[in-house]
């Protein structure tokens, strides 16, 4: 199919972009694609079609949609035919870097934790244990079994606002 050679290289540089290229099954001329401006669904997939008969795309076809993957020789027929550097790869190959967990103790120039500055301040460590946390009123009672509770004691531990009468 003959169309122009600006329309041929949107599609391929979206396609070296992102290293797939995605397409509904609607070969009507006049619906565009939505992921390259200006050019029909049509050019999109008879580019692709001539791309895979060279072998430089994988495709896949699924409801109704068209999914084309970017092979090895596909990247390097692309970065020739963009004049790009070797640096630039796909999207697909791309490698995302992650921040390493912590793990480990910290070096000395690093800030001191949350533990150390609660230390620091003499504030108790064990600020939970001293609390109910998630005990429920059957338990503390169960607890208290031989002692009297009242009803305000057992409004402290369930941590329930008083209601007052009004």
């Amino acid at each position: 199919m003959l169309m122009p050679l600006r329309d041929l290289r949107a599609i391929y540089e979206i396609l070296f972009r992102d290293g797939v290229m995605v397409a509904k099954k609607d070969k009507r001329p006049q619906i565009k694609h939505p992921e390259v401006q200006s050019v029909s669904n049509l050019q999109v997939i008879r580019a692709m079609g001539s791309l895979k008969s060279r072998g430089y795309v994988k495709e896949t076809f699924a409801w109704k949609h068209f999914y084309w993957y970017l092979t090895n020789d596909g990247i390097v027929y692309l970065r020739d035919y963009l004049h790009l550097p070797t640096e630039i790869v796909p999207a697909t190959l791309q490698r995302i870097r992650k921040t390493p967990r912590f793990r480990g103790r910290p070096l000395a120039g690093e800030p001191a934790r949350e533990k150390a500055l609660r230390e620091a301040e003499g504030q108790p460590q064990d600020v939970f244990r001293k609390t109910t946390g998630f005990r429920s009123e059957t338990a503390m009672m169960e607890d208290n079994r031989g002692k009297r509770v009242t009803h305000q004691e057992l409004d402290v531990y369930s941590e329930k606002p008083i209601a007052s009468p009004q």
